[in-house]
């Protein structure tokens, strides 16, 4: 009988710890929600101070510049992340700027260097390069890791970019 006693005044206890974590994790998700809030709403004006009044069709962007996957974009943002020692990335580099000098008053064209924009690797969870995010302004985005057919030739990938900021 005392088994039985302890066993329920463990159980008892163990459940009461779970309802008190639950209550922590509960704030503790409502805490992250409003900080990713506060994010999204400084990182939209940062992308807007990035890709407003530049000539330059690419845009370089660096970790300060705070881009990250919540941002809001009001047009399609290409996202080329890619390194100087990264064969596949330098033969992305041209067809990307060649697409970008033609598209770039409808979409937003940005050039990550993985070696120089850790946190921002980070926040995107990159992986491999060179990878392509397309963020579109529905809050959608579209991930693609190596050179994909399509990013292997101008004529595609400018008909791909063709397609989305149509």
């Amino acid at each position: 009988m005392k088994k039985i006693f302890i066993a329920m005044m463990l159980c008892a206890a163990l459940v009461s710890c779970k309802k008190d974590n639950t209550s922590n994790v509960e704030k503790e998700n409502e805490k992250i929600e409003k900080e990713n809030d506060e994010i999204t709403d400084n990182t939209l004006k940062e992308l807007d101070d990035i890709t407003v009044g530049h000539t330059e069709a690419v845009q370089i962007v660096s970790d300060e510049d705070g881009l990250s996957p919540n941002t809001r974009v009001n047009a399609p943002a290409f996202l080329d992340f890619n390194a100087t020692w990264c064969g596949p990335c330098q033969k992305f580099k041209p067809i990307f700027h060649a697409v970008a000098e033609k598209y770039g008053h409808l979409a937003h064209f940005l050039s990550i260097d993985a070696d120089d924009c850790p946190q921002t690797n980070a926040a995107f969870g990159i992986e491999a390069l060179p990878t392509l995010i397309v963020m579109l302004p529905d809050g959608t985005q579209k991930k693609y890791v190596g050179l994909e057919d399509f990013m292997a030739d101008e004529d595609l990938f400018g008909a791909y970019v063709q397609e989305l900021v149509e």
